[in-house]
């Protein structure tokens, strides 16, 4: 396009020659394409070097273009193109004399071409709007020790800096200047720890290190009641000073660090026991340094012994044949044999948690009310007490458990019972009820709910610490595979195993439906399908008894390993159930805890065994094995 055409007239008579009466203007005074070295190449280059410029675009031109066309409006006239050679324009424009009118114009080369005459410093030159554009070629050879150019040509230049600070990149660096074009430290990190039994040295890549020295190398802590001093873990440590013992047990030899006594004897005043050696003496205790006792009683409380004592063996009982016991009802006359008497007592227990049972000397056994803490036979009671001779029920214990999506109730055998509600019940804003759980989709809340992705929140799922809601199909499948891959593998070979839960799951909480289930199951299936259930209870699906250990005694925990076991061990609990010999074998075991004596304890267990079949001994002791994992 003509940016601008030449206002004056030319001289039709007198043909005008060159404009002298101004300086001929130079393209780079224009704002053209300068030479190599020039100022703006300069300008330019140091901008890149400081890291400003590079992928500016520098334009040529700018406000000395309207100084090229008011030169061109100043000329007297034109003939042909080369009247107008002295007018200052870009390197993007072309100034050709129109001779219809005698005037000089200057026209703006086309866009995106290339700049003519461009130096090779300049990247990318092309016209825009008259203007050249382009961007200073990068020089930066990433070496902070050079000074980067671009000169004569586009080659660039890397000279070596002279004796700059740089920055080595070494922790071990305090200072580092540049020589020869590397960058050298010249003030190190001074690592010294003072400490006795470390090596102290720079790492390159860590910084300080302060490594323990060789065991047993030789050091000295400072102390003055410890000898052969020597280093351990990089630590110096010593041996105790042995101080030579008097053999005095009512004095105290040590070794004192403070004021460097060194051993010092201390008698013991306080009344310390001691033996004096003497053994008719008793209760002997330090006093005053010495060690001094009383006489011995040697008297057992046992008519059956004749008590004396000996001076080398101390109290001695001998056991003898005297009559003993008799006089009264409680204590029937006997003899003495092995140093007891050889009576039977009498039993007054009636059995009664609330009576006091005991024997009079005239009257004989004798019952009395107490006022004692009891059982009422109900776990869902606590604070059981005695009145007028019977068990009285107590508060009933607090059976909720601040959770809206559980059933709270009591048994009296089993206690607190806390039923999940339904699956899906509404439970908050958005969120639903999942095996006793209210579970939204927050994602981080250590559940995989249904409404949230897996996939999308790795957080929650079970192969990171996570666990699956009960039916969340896609959930119970990711940890399935990732938690459970073995016994699923072998699940998968046996013919039936995937039978079992497509029984059982209908069934409910109906038990003989799902004891039948079981019962119609092949051996093999079961065993399969068991590893996969426990590992599938194990790590995917929460229920409350995961990380919960049944503690205490009596019906309370009876019940809690019960309801543990429908959890965690359904299968083997079904299984048990299944069998009359093995629930036999759990009634009979069971009424074992009931003694206080281990060694009945221990006769109970084995009368039990020897009642049962080996087979029902065995199925009892699988499932004793899972419940011995999760619940106890």
């Amino acid at each position: 396009m003509v940016a601008a055409a030449l206002a004056a007239g030319c001289d039709s008579a007198t043909p005008a020659g060159p404009d002298t009466s101004a300086p001929p203007v130079s393209e780079d005074d224009a704002g053209g394409d300068a030479a190599p070295g020039a100022d703006s190449d300069a300008s330019a280059d140091a901008a890149a070097d400081m890291g400003g410029g590079t992928d500016a675009a520098t334009k040529d031109g700018g406000a000395d273009t309207a100084d090229a066309k008011d030169a061109a409006v100043m000329a007297k006239g034109c003939k042909k193109d080369g009247d107008c050679a002295q007018i200052q324009t870009t390197s993007c424009q072309l100034t050709t004399c129109a001779t219809a009118t005698g005037l000089c114009q200057v026209t703006d080369l086309p866009d995106d071409v290339t700049c003519p005459n461009a130096e090779p410093c300049k990247v990318g030159a092309v016209c825009k709007a008259g203007v050249c554009n382009y961007q200073i070629k990068v020089c930066d050879d990433g070496n902070p020790c050079t000074d980067d150019a671009c000169g004569a040509g586009g080659a660039c230049s890397h000279d070596l800096g002279k004796s700059k600070l740089c920055v080595d990149g070494s922790p071990c660096t305090v200072t580092a200047i540049c020589i020869d074009g590397t960058c050298t430290a010249k003030v190190s990190v001074e690592c010294k720890d003072d400490k006795p039994c470390t090596v102290d040295a720079c790492d390159p890549k860590v910084g300080c290190t302060h490594a323990a020295s060789n065991d047993g190398t030789s050091c000295d802590d400072g102390k003055f009641c410890t000898e052969s001093d020597g280093c351990l873990a990089g630590a110096c440590v010593g041996k105790a000073k042995v101080c030579t013992d008097d053999d005095n047990p009512c004095t105290f030899i040590g070794c004192e660090n403070k004021n460097n006594q060194g051993c010092t004897t201390i008698p013991i005043s306080t009344p310390l026991l001691c033996d004096d050696g003497k053994a008719c003496t008793t209760k002997d205790v330090c006093s005053g340094g010495a060690c001094t006792g009383v006489p011995a009683n040697c008297d057992d409380q046992n008519p059956c012994t004749d008590d004396s004592c000996d001076d080398a063996k101390g109290c001695q009982h001998v056991d003898n044949t005297k009559p003993c016991g008799g006089g009264d009802p409680c204590a029937p006359a006997g003899t003495c044999q092995g140093g007891t008497c050889a009576v039977v007592p009498v039993a007054c227990d009636d059995g009664n948690q609330c009576t006091q049972d005991a024997c009079d000397k005239v009257l004989g056994c004798q019952s009395k009310a107490v006022p004692a803490p009891c059982f009422d036979g109900s776990v869902c009671t606590e604070n059981d007490s005695c009145a007028g001779g019977a068990c009285k029920a107590g508060t009933p214990i607090g059976c909720d458990d601040g959770k809206a999506c559980t059933t709270d109730g009591c048994d009296a055998a089993k206690g607190c019972t806390f039923a999940p509600a339904v699956y899906g019940a509404a439970c908050g804003a958005g969120k639903q009820c999942a095996v006793g759980l209210c579970l939204g989709a927050e994602c981080g809340d250590g559940w995989c709910a249904p409404a949230e992705d897996s996939a999308g929140c790795a957080a929650d799922c079970p192969v990171n610490g996570g666990a699956c809601a009960a039916g969340d199909a896609g959930c119970l499948k990711t940890c399935t595979a990732a938690k459970c891959g073995v016994p699923a593998e072998a699940c998968g070979k046996v013919a039936g195993c995937a039978d079992i839960p497509t029984c059982v799951t209908p069934c409910g909480a109906d038990l003989p439906c799902q004891i039948g289930c079981l019962l119609n199951a092949g051996a093999a299936a079961l065993q399969a399908n068991l590893a996969l259930d426990q590992c599938v209870q194990a790590f995917c699906v929460e229920d409350s008894w995961l990380g919960k250990k049944c503690t205490g005694g009596g019906p309370i925990y009876v019940a809690c390993v019960g309801a543990c076991e429908g959890a965690m061990c359904k299968l083997l609990s079904l299984q048990c159930k299944a069998s009359a010999g093995c629930v036999a074998v759990r009634q009979c075991l069971q009424q074992c805890d009931a003694g206080d004596d281990p060694a009945k304890i221990v006769a109970c267990i084995a009368d039990c065994k020897s009642k049962a079949a080996l087979a029902d001994i065995a199925k009892n002791a699988d499932l004793d094995t899972c419940s011995a994992t999760y619940c106890q």
